[in-house]
């Protein structure tokens, strides 16, 4: 089976993924993948260093000005490409038995919507993608809980208390309105690490303990 463990920033989605792919035996993946090409445009983009060339009707500096208008579509279409980069690899793991990814399609849903673009041309795309996770687990974290487990923030979407609530609010609605789907299902966050990693076991709905 394959699963996705999403959530807001700091809920513990990393830990939990890599325990559930250490007790499955699983191949574990993590998105957006940094290291490939698109990776590196992206982080680029969260970490505000997007420039292109200037025009005549752009306010400008040193050259070059920023374009938040299309940071958005450009954003979510590398990160559909940055997924698409590892549909062999995700393919020849999920030959060989579980696959656990630490995010993957369904934060485009989220973090695409809270930035403008239409709701629609995003199921498209996650809709069209040739790799797709059988369940999909959101641990549900408070964001003032995420921001003690991790003061430091690394991005621009991290450091906005707002935009985190947002977020939470985002995932959780979305969650609940695919609840009768059976396989959108919500992990509480708070508690030590064993516990939460109990309750996600919960959540895949295997029935032997790996």
């Amino acid at each position: 089976m394959k699963f996705c463990i999403t959530g807001s920033d700091a809920c513990g989605k990393a830990t939990q993924a890599k325990i559930l792919a250490e007790r499955l035996g699983a191949a574990l993946f993590s998105f957006p993948n940094y290291e490939s090409p698109t990776g590196k445009a992206i982080l680029g983009n969260l970490r505000g260093s997007w420039e292109i060339h200037r025009d005549s009707n752009a306010d400008h500096h040193e050259g070059c000005y920023k374009v938040p208008e299309v940071n958005a579509l450009v954003l979510q279409a590398l990160m559909n490409a940055n997924r698409v980069e590892s549909t062999a690899a995700l393919k020849a793991a999920e030959r060989k038995g579980h696959v656990v990814c630490d995010r993957y399609d369904v934060d485009a849903l989220v973090y695409g919507a809270l930035d403008g673009l239409d709701a629609d041309w995003l199921e498209m795309l996650n809709d069209n993608l040739p790799f797709k996770p059988d369940v999909y687990i959101l641990l549900d974290v408070p964001v003032e809980e995420g921001f003690k487990r991790r003061p430091q923030r690394r991005d621009r979407y991290e450091a906005d208390v707002k935009r985190m609530e947002q977020v939470r609010a985002a995932y959780l609605e979305l969650f609940r309105s695919r609840e009768n789907e059976g396989n959108w299902r919500v992990v509480d966050g708070i508690g030590s690490i064993d516990d939460v990693s109990a309750r996600v076991w919960t959540a895949t709905g295997l029935k032997v303990r790996a």
